[in-house]
């Protein structure tokens, strides 16, 4: 329990620096690639935790997931 409420500060921290990032697209690009080498090594420690990071990029950055 006390790892997801970290991860999830985390994720929360990771969105504040994602909107003063003028580089959004190699961001975007960059967590793409961690995210797909997570997800086929089985090394994810949460699933809907990586949703939910995807879901907080959509909205932020809707324009690149068009």
């Amino acid at each position: 329990m006390e790892i997801t409420i970290f991860l999830t500060f985390c994720l929360a921290f990771q969105m504040i620096v994602f909107r003063y990032v003028e580089e959004k697209d190699a961001f975007m690009s960059f967590y793409a690639k961690q995210l797909a080498s997570r997800l086929i090594n089985n090394n994810s420690v949460s699933e809907h935790l990586d949703g939910s990071m995807i879901q907080k990029l959509k909205v932020v950055n809707s324009a690149f997931w068009k």
